[in-house]
C-alpha cells in the first residue's frame, strides 16, 4: 500500500504560450480532494507571495504577473510543491536544470569552485540547447540584427538569433546553410536550425567566432544581404555609423536607467533568503546599468561609520549576486527580513567600491510605537471573498503604517469586552497583507456576513503582534474620521 507525501509535488515544464495560464496536471488532482471550493491559490517563491485565481484546475488571473516577476522563460522547470490549503512552494530552474536562487547555495555546500561546476553536478538526464538570449537585440530594420556576446556562445558552439529578425526573415523552422562574410571579404559556412522555438546559429558557429577573436561582451552586427535557400549575411565587428540603431548595444549605455534613483543607487530590502542563504541577488537593471552582468569580481562597501566589507560578486544564469561575506556583512549590520538597505556606488573597476546607507535608523525603527490614534484603529468591510475562502485583506495604509508587507508572522485577535482570543496568520501576497489561517474560526465566531464593518486596534506591533477586536460598527459610521471620540461613542453605541 502506497503511503501519500504528505508535501505532494508536481513538475510543470514552461513552454510556448506559458503567460496566460498554466494547467494542474490532472494526475495532481488526486492531492487537492476537498480544495474544491477554492477559488484562489498561493503560489510561493524566494520570500514573496502571490495570489492565483483557480479556474478549472487552470491558474489564470494573477498567474502573468507571477510569470513576469520572476522572469519566467522557455525552457524552465517549475516545481510545484504543496503545503496544503492550496498553497504552492515553486522552485524555479532554468533550462540547465539548476536552481536559478539556490545555485549559488549549492556551490558552497558541494565545495565547488564555480557555478558552471555546480550546474554540471546537479544536471538532469538529457541534453538540450540551453536557454539563452542573443545578448542585447537592436531591430535597426528586418535586414539587420546587433548582439553581444554571451558566455554560452563561448562554452557552446552555437549564437541564437533574435526570435523577431528570425520571424521577419523567413528562417524560423527552416533548416539551411547560411554564408557570412566579412569586410575582409572573408566568407564562412554556418548551418541554421531551430531547437525549442528559437532559431541558431550552429554548424561552423565555432570557427567563426575563434577566427574574429570573439569574447564576451564583443559587439556584432549582421547585415542580411541575401534571402532565400541559402541565405548570404555580412559581418561587422563595430558599429555601422550609416545604421541607426533603436537600441544602445552595450550593456552600460543599454540600461541608462536601474533603480529607483539612478545608476549609481539601489535600494534593496533584506528578502527570507537572504537570512537562510549566504547571498544576496541584485536588481537586474541596476547590475546592467554598472557592468556587473558575467562579471566575477571583488567588491568592497564601505559605511559612514568607517567600516569596511570585502565581498564577492558573481553571476549565475540571469542574476548577479552578492555572494562571499555576506552572511558577515549581515550579521554585523543586524540586517532582519523587511529591513531596508541602499547602496551607493562609489567607483567602478575590477574591485568596485560602494557605500552603505542603512534607511533604518533606530528612529525609524521606533515609528510603531508612537502611531497615530487613526493609524492604531482601523475598519474592514466583509465582503463575499471574506466568506468564500479562508482570509481578510488588511486596509493597505495599515499595511504599510505597520511594515506588514512582506512580512510573515503570528497575530492573536483579543476581544477585552468577552475575554476571547484567536490566533491567526498574517500572510503577504505581492503587496497586499492578509489575516490567514484562523480567519475562519474569528469570522464565524463573531457571525460575520457580508457588509458586516468591523474595527481592530492594534496593540502592539513586532514580534508578537496583537491587536484588539473592538466589533461591528455601523455601515453609516464606517466612513467618519477615527479619533478618541468618535471610537467611543461606535463602539459604546453598537454594544
Amino acid at each position: 500500500m502506497k503511503i501519500p507525501p504528505k508535501k505532494p509535488q508536481f513538475l510543470k515544464p514552461i513552454h510556448k504560450g506559458f503567460k496566460h495560464g498554466l494547467k494542474i496536471p490532472i494526475g495532481f488532482l488526486k492531492y487537492l480532494k476537498g480544495h474544491e471550493q477554492h477559488e484562489h491559490a498561493i503560489l510561493r517563491s524566494v520570500g514573496k507571495t502571490w495570489l492565483v485565481k483557480v479556474n478549472g484546475w487552470r491558474l489564470e488571473e494573477g498567474w502573468k504577473k507571477f510569470a513576469k516577476e520572476n522572469d519566467l522563460q522557455l525552457g524552465d522547470m517549475l516545481v510545484f510543491r504543496h503545503e496544503g490549503d492550496m498553497e504552492f512552494e515553486v522552485s524555479i530552474f532554468d533550462s540547465s536544470h539548476c536552481d536559478r536562487e539556490y545555485a549559488e547555495y549549492l556551490q558552497q555546500e558541494a565545495g565547488f569552485n564555480n557555478v558552471e561546476e555546480t550546474c554540471k553536478k546537479f544536471e538532469f538526464k538529457g541534453e538540450a540547447l540551453p536557454y539563452a538570449e542573443a545578448g542585447t537585440y537592436s531591430p535597426c530594420s528586418r535586414s539587420h540584427f546587433e548582439c553581444i556576446v554571451k558566455p554560452y556562445c563561448i562554452t557552446h558552439s552555437y549564437l541564437r538569433l533574435p526570435k523577431h529578425f528570425a520571424m521577419e526573415n523567413g528562417i524560423f523552422n527552416k533548416k539551411c546553410d547560411v554564408i557570412i562574410r566579412d569586410e575582409r571579404q572573408r566568407s564562412w559556412k554556418l548551418r541554421l536550425a531551430t531547437h525549442d522555438c528559437r532559431v541558431h546559429l550552429l554548424g561552423g558557429w565555432s570557427e567563426f567566432r575563434i577566427a574574429n577573436d570573439l569574447n564576451v561582451g564583443d559587439y556584432m552586427m549582421f547585415e542580411v544581404i541575401a534571402n532565400g535557400e541559402k541565405p548570404i549575411w555580412k559581418f561587422r565587428d563595430k558599429p555601422n555609423a550609416n545604421i541607426v540603431s533603436t537600441r544602445k548595444a552595450f550593456p552600460k549605455e543599454e540600461f541608462a536607467t536601474c533603480s529607483s534613483f539612478s545608476q549609481s543607487h539601489v535600494e534593496c530590502i533584506v528578502r527570507p533568503y537572504c537570512l537562510k542563504r549566504n547571498y544576496y541577488r541584485l536588481p537586474r537593471g541596476f547590475a546592467r546599468a554598472n557592468g556587473l552582468i558575467n562579471n566575477k569580481c571583488g567588491l568592497v562597501i564601505r559605511d559612514e561609520r568607517q567600516r569596511s566589507w570585502n565581498l564577492r560578486i558573481d553571476t549565475y544564469g540571469y542574476g548577479v549576486y552578492i555572494a562571499k561575506g555576506w552572511r558577515k556583512f549581515r550579521a554585523e549590520n543586524d540586517l532582519k527580513q523587511g529591513d531596508r538597505m541602499m547602496f551607493e556606488v562609489v567607483s567602478n573597476g575590477e574591485k568596485p567600491i560602494w557605500k552603505y546607507n542603512a534607511t533604518n535608523t533606530n528612529k525609524n525603527k521606533n515609528k510603531n510605537k508612537n502611531k497615530p490614534f487613526a493609524q492604531s484603529h482601523f475598519v474592514c468591510i466583509i465582503r463575499p471573498y471574506c466568506l468564500i475562502n479562508d482570509f481578510l485583506y488588511i486596509p493597505t495604509k495599515i499595511a504599510h503604517a505597520y511594515r506588514l508587507t512582506n512580512k510573515k508572522c503570528d497575530l492573536v485577535i483579543r476581544d477585552d469586552r468577552r475575554e476571547r482570543s484567536w490566533n491567526v496568520k498574517l500572510r503577504s501576497f505581492g503587496n497586499s497583507v492578509c489575516i490567514k489561517g484562523g480567519w475562519r474560526e474569528f469570522r464565524d465566531a463573531n457571525c460575520l456576513k457580508e457588509g458586516d464593518c468591523i474595527m481592530f486596534e492594534v496593540v502592539s506591533n513586532g514580534e508578537n503582534t496583537t491587536w484588539k477586536y473592538n466589533g461591528k460598527i455601523s455601515t453609516k459610521d464606517h466612513k467618519k474620521p477615527i479619533d478618541k471620540d468618535n471610537v467611543k461613542k461606535l463602539v459604546m453605541g453598537k454594544h
